[in-house]
């Protein structure tokens, strides 16, 4: 039985209900009634009690509501916001199944609702997966077994291939150099700093973008890039070109590529998308230019040029290998090649 003990504070009455079991921490809480702690004990020796005599008690009683809840509650980490809106998705379509009912045919169907292409489908099924994944484990054990995993993956887009040739670069930043010049605001001006800071460090969007003052040491040469997608902090170095524009640059806003306001950072993708598609035609695969067409040319040039699986993740942050492996395969023929010539 849970001990329920009445406290008398400064707030009036609190009831703080203990529950001890062999094998399990014992846990607490406090409540305004009794009858509010004698409940919550009660549940919880429930969930308990059918952990251990049957697993399947707790999947009937809770939803993927209750599941969804709680993993977006527990979670912490840099792709947090699309997660909570991918997991969202699914609770409102399946919120009211039990986990016990909840199945890979449901699943499937609600994903094929999404009005979106087969690989973004995926990367919902995915964050709903890690929902489920979660409260499976330990300590909560609300379902045996992971039905996601049972979904079949909508087929993927190849891997990117178009990469900016010495000509394209030449003229992208030639169009906005005219362009910053013509135009009035807040985001042109800052255009061609951003074009050229991406292609010189080889970094992701929301890397640049969310880049405050505080974390360019100009005298060192350095970039600082605290928590990024990958969960660590990295240094990335700058040559004396990019210094000397980013003094230039130098404002009192908190970021370097300030917004409207100069505590928020500004957004590029509009702009670049437009000059990319209105002056770039398709390649023969059919490919256009993207703005991460920059970070993929930052990489295939090295991989061109001799770098290393390890150089390479190094300049542009990747921390898988299997990311960087396809830029680094002329290295390895080039290797091979040399070696038969012997």
């Amino acid at each position: 039985m849970a001990n329920i003990i009445k406290r008398k504070g400064k707030h009036g009455l609190t009831f703080k209900a203990q529950v001890r079991r062999t094998g399990y921490p014992q846990q607490t809480k406090s409540f305004d009634t009794e009858q509010a702690a004698k409940d919550w004990a009660y549940d919880l020796e429930r969930d308990i009690r059918d952990r251990r005599v049957d697993p399947r008690g707790l999947a009937n009683r809770k939803t993927v509501r209750h599941a969804v809840e709680l993993y977006l509650k527990k979670i912490d980490h840099k792709s947090a916001k699309d997660t909570n809106a991918r997991c969202n998705f699914y609770l409102e379509r399946l919120g009211s199944v039990s986990l016990s009912q909840l199945n890979a045919i449901m699943i499937d169907e609600a994903t094929a609702t999404l009005d979106c292409s087969g690989p973004t489908q995926n990367r919902y099924l995915g964050a709903f997966s890690g929902c489920i994944s979660f409260v499976a484990k330990s300590p909560y054990g609300w379902i045996a077994q992971n039905p996601c995993k049972l979904v079949p993956r909508r087929k993927e887009h190849p891997p990117r291939a178009r990469v900016f040739s010495r000509e394209e670069w030449r003229k992208l930043i030639q169009i906005v150099d005219s362009e910053s010049v013509s135009h009035r605001g807040v985001r042109w001006p800052q255009l061609p700093l951003y074009i050229r800071l991406a292609y010189a460090t080889g970094r992701r969007r929301g890397e640049l973008l969310d880049l405050e003052w505080s974390a360019v040491d100009l005298d060192a040469g350095v970039i600082h890039l605290l928590d990024t997608k990958n969960g660590d902090d990295q240094c990335v170095p700058i040559d004396s070109e990019m210094v000397e524009r980013l003094k230039a640059h130098k404002h009192e806003g908190l970021y370097v590529f300030k917004g409207r306001s100069t505590h928020s950072p500004t957004n590029f993708d509009e702009l670049i998308g437009d000059i990319l598609r209105e002056n770039f035609p398709v390649d023969f695969r059919g490919e256009k230019l993207v703005a991460h067409s920059l970070r993929h040319t930052v990489a295939t040039e090295l991989g061109d040029g001799g770098a290393t699986e390890s150089q390479i993740m190094a300049v542009t942050g990747h921390k898988s290998s299997a990311s960087v492996q396809r830029y680094v395969k002329k290295t390895v023929e080039a290797a091979r090649n040399a070696q038969a010539k012997r």
